[in-house]
């Protein structure tokens, strides 16, 4: 009679299914059915192993393989991350994931996690070389799978279009989509023949908004356009601006960028619809031009994501604020949380400081110039002339400075807590034989070259930068973000900086700076010394609901991080099964 496995050598399992349609109502066997009883059957014939399948299910009925927005999959990600599965299940990798970008990304969190997977179909060993080539190249035709899919439902798409029928998305005003064919609304025209009947009459499309909506016709409410039972008003200025530039109107529609005939009744004739764009067209407001001697790293600064910050102008007449952000055409769908906006003066400051440092530092001159040139005698001149140029650019302003960053500075880039410019050494090597008059230019080849761009890298933290989390994991029910205890650390750190920066630490100074009392501002400073894991929990809005800013200034909070726990209602944080593997290893070494 075989052994039984010990408990310790049980591996849990947990079944993964997912099919991209819904089943018809009142189907007994579905396909996701199918697939849990073959994995289910591979499971036992692996129970001499110590196999357990595990009774909670994991299934995504309805949801394409080519994202991560799964629900069941996110519930499969949170139970990985808290230490219940020991391996994933699936039928066939394409039922887990058809992406080759989101699979490293799986397959990176799971050897986080220490867990490993299993296409029941597909035989594969993810533990060497061979096995992880085969597993790309399985995952690289789903994709290809998933590629051609979308190309012949594109295509199909395009095909009906050019027939005249109206595909997809929402009738534009005026109209409701009744298979494929717009017919007329009779409320809804009255409103979009009286606004292209009176579009000559206004300066503006918000002027003609406001007499529309004077005379009782602009807060027209549809049953066609919404199926909520919240009443909005149909007519607003952006979908104003959208019909009167959408083709539909004329008759026509958009097919690969091309204008086609299509077979609704139009509202106006196409040579009426392309008047009309001629004159939205002189509307429209021309950005003005960067004055680059305010923003002298305009073109030149990213985030790390590669996205280019804009200078922008913010705050009033009297005060105003010169900042650096994110492009809003840059942000998809749901990315405005991840916008970067940081102060121009603090980052013109920091690039300024970072060139004079590396100029005046002589030893760290030399060894860049040596490591790109291997010319001890083009270093020499540097290490020379590179005291006199830091004095230059710390002197420079204004267009000279714009021209010394547009040459030397071939990019920089903000990261969440350091800044990185890269240097053009063949450019600066320009620059410090330049005789100092007029403006300094360079040859545009040399700043462009890859070749001789030496990287500098400052320890900072300029502004918000907020970066959302790679892998989509679930909020479990009640955490709530508690605004008031995230500002509060951050108020504490910021404090804390300030304090340590001052040579006097001077308590009572700094309180006042706050509005604070000394006693209340040393409570603040201790705030910095909670255990991460409390800190990480109030960040991610995973705090017990009795917490409150009063309990978190005024609880007796010792140094002690189990104490400090079980004061303020968190849980003792689960062991990292990681380290515990990698400390057992190397104690059995020593031993």
């Amino acid at each position: 009679m075989p052994d039984l496995p010990s408990m310790s050598n049980v591996v849990r399992c947990a079944i993964y299914t997912r099919k991209s349609t819904e089943s018809p109502t009142g189907q007994e066997m579905t396909s996701l059915a199918g697939q849990r009883a073959v994995c289910s059957a591979y499971i036992k014939c692996q129970a001499h192993k110590g196999w357990v399948e595990l009774p909670q299910y994991y299934d995504d009925e309805g949801f394409s393989g080519g994202n991560l927005e799964r629900p069941a999959l996110h519930r499969l990600l949170t139970d990985a991350r808290e230490g219940r599965i020991d391996a994933i299940v699936f039928y066939k990798i394409d039922r887990f994931t058809r992406s080759l970008a989101d699979f490293v990304r799986l397959m990176d969190a799971f050897q986080h996690f220490d867990i490993s997977f299993i296409s029941v179909t597909q035989s594969f060993d993810t533990s060497d070389s061979m096995g992880r080539m085969v597993l790309n190249i399985l995952l690289t035709f789903a994709q290809f799978e998933r590629e051609m899919m979308g190309d012949r439902i594109r295509d199909k798409k395009n095909t009906m279009r050019r027939s005249g029928l109206f595909i997809g998305g929402l009738a534009p005003i005026g109209y409701v989509s009744k298979k494929g064919r717009l017919e007329k609304i009779p409320r809804e025209a009255e409103l979009v023949q009286a606004a292209f009947d009176r579009f000559d009459d206004y300066p503006s499309v918000a002027g003609l908004l406001r007499a529309l909506d004077q005379e009782g016709m602009g807060k027209l409410v549809s049953p066609f356009r919404f199926k909520t039972k919240r009443r909005r008003p149909l007519w607003y200025g952006g979908s104003a601006q959208k019909m009167f530039r959408n083709p539909i109107y004329a008759g026509y529609q958009y097919v690969d960028g091309e204008l086609v005939r299509a077979s609704h009744e139009p509202y106006i004739s196409l040579e009426r619809w392309e008047q009309l764009q001629v004159v939205l067209a002189t509307r429209t407001k021309k950005s003005g031009k960067v004055d680059y001697s305010v923003h002298p790293l305009a073109g030149l600064i990213f985030d790390e994501t590669d996205r280019l910050l804009a200078p922008r102008m913010r705050g009033s007449k009297r005060w105003p604020q010169r900042y650096y952000e994110t492009v809003s055409r840059q942000l998809r769908k749901g990315q405005r949380r991840d916008r970067v906006r940081i102060r121009g003066a603090e980052v013109d400051g920091v690039v300024i400081g970072a060139l004079v440092a590396f100029l005046r530092d002589t030893e760290k001159l030399r060894h860049a110039v040596c490591r790109a040139y291997g010319d001890p005698h083009l270093a020499y001149e540097m290490q020379r002339l590179g005291p006199i140029a830091a004095d230059r650019i710390a002197a420079a302003g204004g267009l000279e400075l714009r021209q010394i960053f547009e040459g030397l500075v071939g990019r920089v880039e903000v990261a969440k807590s350091e800044v990185r410019i890269w240097v053009s050494l063949r450019v600066l090597d320009a620059y410090l034989n330049w005789n100092g008059i007029g403006l300094f230019n360079t040859v545009p080849e040399l700043s462009r070259s890859q070749n001789d761009l030496h990287l500098l890298r400052v320890d900072t933290i300029l502004g918000p930068h907020r970066v959302k989390l790679g892998l989509p994991y679930e909020h479990r029910p009640g955490e709530c973000l508690n605004k008031r205890l995230v500002t509060l650390l951050h108020k504490a750190a910021q404090a804390e900086v300030s304090f340590l920066e001052d040579v006097t630490r001077d308590l009572d100074k700094h309180a006042q700076l706050l509005k604070l009392t000394p006693s209340k501002f040393s409570r603040l400073l201790r705030l910095n010394y909670l255990a991460p894991d409390i800190k990480a929990a109030i960040m991610d809005g995973r705090q017990p609901s009795d917490l409150t800013e009063w309990k978190l200034l005024y609880s007796p909070l010792p140094a002690d991080w189990h104490q400090q726990r079980a004061i303020l209602g968190f849980p003792t944080p689960p062991t990292d099964k990681t380290y515990l593997s990698v400390r057992s290893t190397a104690s059995a070494a020593t031993a």
